[in-house]
């Protein structure tokens, strides 16, 4: 078995010849074992049979980058993307308006990049780290981030869902800071419990550790309740709430007037 290139080819008379190793080899069209016709400068695979019968295999070879044909072709995938994201663009603004796509920006700016609390040791904690710092505490709970992300998906629904009920999907950022308020009364039960179980245990040992557990459950109660966790929310958190309480209201007008709306 040899390889070689083809160096003269008679497409009249289906005659050529192979250049392998330096050495010329004629063939004829009946031994080309190829779906195409052959052509000059062609590379080619040379085997010989037991019985002398030469057979003409073409060689696939890798076509030659063209860069100015790629550089056009990333020029027109950049315009395709560029039109694309455009049309998209637009149809979320027509089928949304100004008021909503604002304040879902707001939203989703609050949830990724602003402090939703600021815990007793001053580390400011946002929503990408919201489970695992709730984690630490042994009230974790990933449904929030889940929900935050349906809630930034569901932006797009409109798009492939035209029903009714769908401007009540504007409903889930509000949802989202439902259940961030939620995580945060679960931080407030669990420092309460922690300190209640402290006080039990202080009031086990008599009249004066009785005392002592009274006076500090004053004192604690004073600092420990439900406002005080919230008078250490981020912006982040009222971010969240305000555009989620916003997008809520407009969903559900939406969708009343969707209701209503006489049909044609």
């Amino acid at each position: 078995m040899k390889t070689g290139k083809i160096i003269h080819y008679n497409q009249n008379e289906g005659k050529g010849i192979i250049n392998a190793d330096g050495q010329p080899h004629e063939f004829h069209i009946q031994q080309w074992r190829g779906n195409e016709a052959p052509r000059l400068n062609a590379s080619v695979r040379i085997e010989l049979a037991e019985t002398g019968e030469m057979a003409i295999h073409p060689l696939a070879v890798a076509p030659a980058i063209d860069t100015e044909q790629l550089a056009a072709l990333g020029g027109q995938l950049g315009q395709t993307f560029k039109q694309h994201g455009g049309n998209m663009g637009a149809r979320l603004l027509s089928l949304h308006g100004i008021p909503v796509l604002a304040a879902y920006a707001v939203f989703v700016f609050s949830g990724l990049f602003l402090t939703l609390i600021t815990t007793g040791n001053g580390l400011a904690v946002s929503l990408h780290s919201w489970s695992d710092s709730l984690g630490r505490e042994g009230v974790g709970n990933s449904l929030t981030q889940v929900v935050f992300w349906l809630s930034v998906v569901s932006i797009a629904a409109p798009l492939f869902v035209r029903h009714k009920l769908t401007p009540l999907l504007l409903c889930l950022p509000l949802l989202t800071g439902l259940l961030v308020m939620y995580d945060f009364y679960s931080l407030y039960s669990f420092a309460r419990t922690a300190m209640e179980q402290m006080y039990g245990s202080l009031s086990g040992f008599g009249g004066l550790g009785k005392a002592i557990a009274e006076r500090a459950n004053e004192e604690i109660s004073s600092q420990l309740s439900f406002g005080k966790v919230l008078s250490k929310a981020g912006l982040g958190f009222y971010g969240m709430q305000i555009a989620g309480a916003c997008l809520a209201l407009l969903g559900i007008t939406r969708c009343l007037k969707a209701i209503t709306a006489p049909q044609e």
